[in-house]
């Protein structure tokens, strides 16, 4: 415990700096409200006040509680170097930035796509509208699941890093949402990525004797 004072001591910053900071887990109340676990690197955040999020536009923190020991009052105002739960940020993501993201946090919080992919049922078919929206709170919770449905077949597929994260999501489903889920075979996702541009030109017909290249047509 002194080793880990004394060599993870957090960083401080500026409480007057303008607000900067992290969401990193998130958590659902037992009414389905969405609670915020952030960081703040730099700045002052307050109860009822707006704050930019990379998630899109701008939301009011309704309520704010600030991580302190056993015992120490609860605090509502949120400065540089502290974390909290939040309240009342909408459909912030872990991985979000609060306010003005710090220099080179982005391409750090990206990770990168999964490269496999398994289609998931629940066994009582009339599950399988709360399955869609039990996972999509899990992928709001946890950046490493990505759900899709194909709108053709009507399936459901979350993407994977490893097969060991089709039992960890199907006992989470089991424990929190009451869904015995299945998985078929994993497969591996086809990703396409742009390596190059060009483009070309052909003239076919022109309206007049010369075409729009200024060189003479045979029609």
């Amino acid at each position: 415990l002194v080793g880990i004072e004394a060599l993870l001591r957090g960083a401080q910053g500026d409480a007057d700096a303008p607000v900067s900071g992290r969401v990193f887990k998130i958590e659902r109340t037992a009414g389905g409200e969405r609670v915020a676990y952030a960081r703040l690197y730099a700045g002052t955040l307050r109860a009822r006040q707006r704050v930019a999020v990379s998630g899109g536009g701008d939301a009011k923190a309704t309520s704010i509680r600030v991580f302190a020991p056993a015992g120490a009052p609860r605090r509502d105002v949120m400065v540089a170097g502290e974390m909290a739960t939040i309240r009342g940020l909408g459909v912030v993501r872990v991985g979000d930035a609060l306010g003005e993201p710090r220099p080179g946090d982005e391409a750090s919080a990206r990770f990168p796509r999964p490269t496999l992919e398994a289609v998931v049922f629940a066994r009582d078919p009339a599950q399988q509208g709360s399955l869609r929206a039990a996972l999509a709170q899990l992928a709001e919770q946890d950046p490493l699941i990505d759900v899709r449905q194909d709108e053709d077949r009507h399936e459901i597929a979350v993407s994977l890093y490893g097969g060991g994260q089709k039992e960890v999501i199907g006992a989470t489903l089991v424990r929190d949402y009451g869904i015995e889920a299945d998985f078929r075979e994993t497969t591996t996702v086809c990703i396409e990525r742009l390596v190059g541009a060009g483009e070309a030109e052909e003239v076919i017909r022109a309206a007049t004797k010369t075409n729009i290249t200024g060189r003479s047509s045979p029609f």
